[in-house]
């Protein structure tokens, strides 16, 4: 999706018209990040209308390089990341071990429907949740994620591998073997 400059324009000088545009246009996507890190609907649609609050006071600062979406999906990723802060459910984490370093070539059939992957998610404890959200969906590197969450590279690792563990362990119980 391309979001016309003269929409992003007319929000950087507080046109409502134009605001509901871009609001029209990226509230689909973005909701669908919200929902990946939030417990439930109701949560991701506060999520939601914080990330586009945001959004517009800080939207004078995109400076038209790059995809402006994009942009609006860090923001609402980083959005998403503070709500969690703010209710104390960003914790620090545990270390890898050995035993979990030999589980780390576990991986999902590509064929997994995303709606699959959204159930099990939502099955997941949150730092587990996050960290696969931010590693295998948004793809940010380990390093990224530890300075974003406050944590080691090797907890964000740790938790990645854990989460896709009990991702596979969830989706066996619910549907079947898993095809590899």
């Amino acid at each position: 999706m391309v979001i016309e400059d003269h929409i992003i324009k007319g929000c950087q000088k507080r046109k409502r018209k134009d605001q509901q545009k871009l609001y029209d246009l990226l509230a689909p996507t973005l909701f669908l990040i919200c929902l990946r890190y939030a417990k439930d609907r109701e949560e991701a649609k506060d999520i939601l209308q914080e990330a586009f609050g945001h959004l517009f006071k800080k939207i004078k600062q995109f400076q038209f390089k790059g995809s402006f979406e994009g942009w609006a999906k860090r923001l609402t990723i980083n959005q998403a990341l503070q709500h969690l802060r703010k209710q104390n459910r960003l914790l620090e984490t545990e270390e890898i071990t050995e035993q979990e370093a030999i589980t780390q070539n576990l991986f999902f059939s590509q064929e997994t429907e995303k709606n699959e992957l959204l159930h099990l998610l939502n099955k997941l404890p949150e730092r587990k949740k996050i960290i696969f959200n931010l590693y295998a969906i948004e793809g940010y590197k380990h390093k990224e994620i530890a300075e974003m969450l406050n944590i080691t590279e090797n907890a964000s690792s740790s938790l990645y591998f854990k989460a896709k563990v009990t991702l596979q362990e969830l989706y066996i119980k619910e549907y079947g073997q898993i095809n590899a």
